[in-house]
Parts: structure tokens; C-alpha cells; sequence
């Protein structure tokens, strides 16, 4: 029985290579990146043909986040037991049936409710892309990988709102959501073909068990007649660890590991702060510094330097290590900010965004990387929390802005505050993070 189970579980688990499933990750991941891109951007003005204002035509997007963070703190222990290819499945039909059924929608509500619904298809989806790939034999390349998945999640930046903007306005929003509903099917269905994970995982955690076991009764001794068997604290290989000359050794690494693990949270946040000021107020900059015919060329910037830093910075933190490749990204995403907020001519503001998308994109796969290779056992639950602290990130960067904004200041002044946050958030990064090949 276990000869023919480990038959089939190298059957299934052999048909594709490590590159073919990243291919396939990549491509669903495009498709359905690409449609919570187009939908985030187009949302607001279909809410405002429906009748409402611009307060409400952006609540509904935070409402969307909040919704995703709360129910993937929920879902956390049953994408751990299912796997995380169970999880791209479903976030992914999370995301198409809804958004066949906005295109029957006549009334706000009916918008709102069916946004909230497809909160499901963001707290499934997105973090269990980065899941999967952690899951995913040699841990080696996990950077590289990862690079690649974020080039083409950073690519449907760029092609979903550039393709799917001229259909909305041609054939209207109902075509629009139609076609977008069978983009999310379509990245479902290459996510069936993905092998799974579950049962790798639990093999791995039989294996462990059994091993845990075997000592104990191998090692058992033999107790002559008329003696008194001595009973071992469960807690003795421990006290006997503290004794040991490499105890502080063990302490330190302890508490190493949690320092990592909280900047691995914090630096999301951090960057999502910039992020947000960006998508949110991105146009309005634009507008005020470029003239009104290149409002586009802002977001196609920033997007082309994310294609180029998402490879790149997923190689460097495989050679390098993730103090460095994250701590150059950083550096690129504050001095993009300072760009944009300084500069007033075209140029400026051009290369400010090229850099701001080298370093957000960038550091975002080296940071996805390092907390996939920096909690083995746990990397589902972590992972997921590194990106429910990205969407908070989201949520309280365009909150800020917009507070900003209402008492009277500009936009600049608004990027310039962003950049010397991410700036300091630097600071804290290359202090505290631990160095983990060679020194700086």
C-alpha cells in the first residue's frame, strides 16, 4: 500500500518541472492580477454613473480591502489544511462570478454587496500565489522564481487598464465585466493544472512524526529485575541545552528570527504607504505636472521599472541575500517619491515613477522571497500576513493622503512626506535586519 502511494505521489508529482509550474503560476496570476487592476481603476467611475459621489466611489474599494484582510485571518487554518492551490482555485472563481454578475447590476448597493463578495477572491488569491511557489522544490531559486511571477503580475499592470479602458468606452461596462469575468475563469482553470501541495506537506509531516518517535524507542534501556525505572523530565533536553557553551548561540537566533519575522511584516506596510499615494492620487499629480495627454504615461513608467526590477531583485536575493537586494529596492522607491514630489517637468516626473516601480515592485518580490524562505514550517500563515499588512498598508497610505490633502496640502507635499517615511523605514531596515551573506 505505501509502496504504490509513493508511486503515485512521484507520478503526480514529477509531470511538470519546477520552470513549467512556475510558467503556469505566472499566467494565472497575470489574468488575475489583471482583473483586480482594471476593476480597482474602473470601479469608481461606474459607481459614479450609478449616482454616487467620489466619497463613496472610493469607499467602496477600502471596504473591499477591509473585507479581504478580515476573512484571510479567517481562512488562515483552512488554506493551511487545504493547500494553497486549493486557495488560487477558489480566490480565483471568487473573483469571476462576481464580476460576471456586476454586469446586471442597475443599483449602488447591488455593487457594493458584489464588491464585498469578491473580497474573497483577494484574501484567497493573492497570498496564495506566493504560498504555492514557496512550496514548490528547489528552495534554492525561490527568489528567481518569485521575480518572474511578479514580472507578470506587474505586466497586467500595464496591458489590463491599457486593453480593457478603450473596450469599456467602446462597447460599455456591461462588456467590460463580461470579458473580465472570463479572463478569471480562464486563470482558474490554469490553476487545476497546477500539481497540489497538500499532500507533499503532509508526507513531509508524517516523516517528521515518525522520526520524532522512532529515537524513544530505539534507544529505550533495558532495566534489570529489582530496579526502579527513573522517569526524565520532558523538559530535560532543554535545561540541559542551557547549560551548554553554545546556549547563548540559541537565544540569539531566537531572537533573530523574531526580528526578522516583524520587519518582514513592517517593510509591506512601509511600502504600501507609497504605493497608495501613487494609485491614488498618481492622476492628480500628472495632471498638475505633465500635460493632460500624458496622464497614462505616469502609471506606464512605473510599471515598466517594476518589469525590470521584479527578475532582478528575485536574482539578487538569491546571491545576495534579502538585507541587500531589499535595502537597494527601498532606496530606489524613496528617491522615486522624492522624484515626483520635486520635480515639475516631464523627465523628472518620468524617471521618478520609473524608480518608484523599480523599488516597490522590487522590493515587494525580495521581501515575498525572504518570508517564504525565512519560515519553512509556517510559510502559508506567514505569508499571508505579510500580505494582509501590504493591504493595510494600502488602505492607511490613501486614508493619510486624502486627510493631507483635505487641510490644504499639495500632492508634492504629499509624495515628499511618503519618501521620507519609506526613507526611514530604510534606515530601520539596513539597522536591524540580520545579514544572512557575508557583510555589508
Amino acid at each position: 500500500m505505501d509502496i504504490r502511494t509513493k508511486k503515485a505521489d512521484h507520478r503526480h508529482t514529477s509531470v511538470l518541472s519546477s520552470n513549467e509550474v512556475t510558467a503556469l503560476v505566472a499566467c494565472s496570476a497575470f489574468l488575475l492580477f489583471g482583473l483586480n487592476n482594471v476593476e480597482t481603476t474602473a470601479l469608481p467611475s461606474y459607481v459614479m454613473t450609478l449616482g454616487a459621489g467620489p466619497l463613496v466611489a472610493g469607499l467602496q474599494n477600502s471596504l473591499f480591502v477591509f473585507a479581504a484582510v478580515a476573512l484571510r485571518i479567517a481562512l488562515e487554518r483552512t488554506v493551511k489544511r487545504r493547500g494553497s492551490r486549493f486557495a488560487m482555485i477558489a480566490g480565483a472563481l471568487g473573483y469571476a462570478v462576481p464580476c460576471l454578475a456586476l454586469a446586471h447590476c442597475t443599483d449602488l448597493w447591488q455593487v457594493v454587496i458584489l464588491r464585498l463578495m469578491q473580497a474573497f477572491g483577494l484574501a484567497l488569491f493573492q497570498p496564495s500565489v506566493a504560498q504555492y511557489l514557496a512550496s514548490v522544490p528547489p528552495a534554492s531559486n525561490l527568489g528567481r522564481r518569485v521575480g518572474v511571477v511578479r514580472f507578470a503580475t506587474t505586466a497586467s499592470l500595464m496591458a489590463g487598464p491599457a486593453i480593457m479602458f478603450p473596450l469599456a468606452s467602446c462597447c460599455g461596462y456591461k462588456v467590460l465585466f463580461v470579458v473580465l469575468s472570463l479572463v478569471g475563469a480562464c486563470g482558474a482553470a490554469i490553476a487545476l493544472v497546477l500539481p497540489r501541495d497538500r499532500e507533499n506537506s503532509n508526507e513531509q509531516q508524517g516523516q517528521e512524526e515518525k522520526g520524532t518517535h522512532r529515537p524513544a524507542t530505539a534507544t529505550k534501556p533495558a532495566r534489570s529485575p529489582g530496579t526502579t525505572a527513573v522517569r526524565i523530565p520532558p523538559f530535560a533536553p532543554f535545561a540541559r541545552s542551557l547549560l551548554l557553551p553554545n546556549a547563548p548561540r540559541l537565544v540569539e537566533s531566537l531572537h533573530i528570527s523574531l526580528r526578522k519575522r516583524a520587519l518582514l511584516i513592517a517593510e509591506p506596510f512601509a511600502l504600501a504607504l507609497g504605493y497608495s499615494v501613487v494609485m491614488n492620487f498618481g492622476q492628480t499629480l500628472a495632471q498638475e505636472a505633465l500635460a493632460t495627454d500624458n496622464d497614462g504615461l505616469l502609471f506606464v513608467f512605473m510599471s515598466a521599472g517594476g518589469i525590470i526590477a521584479s527578475p532582478l531583485a528575485g536574482w539578487t536575493t538569491d546571491r545576495l541575500g534579502a538585507k541587500r537586494s531589499t535595502a537597494g529596492a527601498i532606496a530606489l522607491n524613496s528617491l522615486g517619491l522624492l522624484l515626483m514630489a520635486l520635480g515639475r517637468t516631464p523627465p523628472t516626473v518620468f524617471a521618478g515613477a520609473f524608480f518608484f516601480g523599480m523599488g516597490y515592485f522590487g522590493a515587494s518580490a525580495a521581501l515575498i522571497a525572504a518570508a517564504g524562505a525565512s519560515a519553512s514550517r509556517s510559510a502559508s500563515t506567514f505569508l499571508a500576513r505579510q500580505q494582509s499588512a501590504l493591504d493595510m498598508g494600502m488602505v492607511a497610505g490613501g486614508l493619510l493622503a486624502g486627510a493631507m490633502m483635505q487641510t490644504g496640502c499639495s500632492v508634492f507635499a504629499v509624495c515628499l512626506t511618503a519618501s521620507a517615511a519609506i526613507g526611514t523605514s530604510l534606515v530601520v531596515w539596513s539597522m536591524i535586519y540580520p545579514n544572512e551573506k557575508g557583510s555589508i
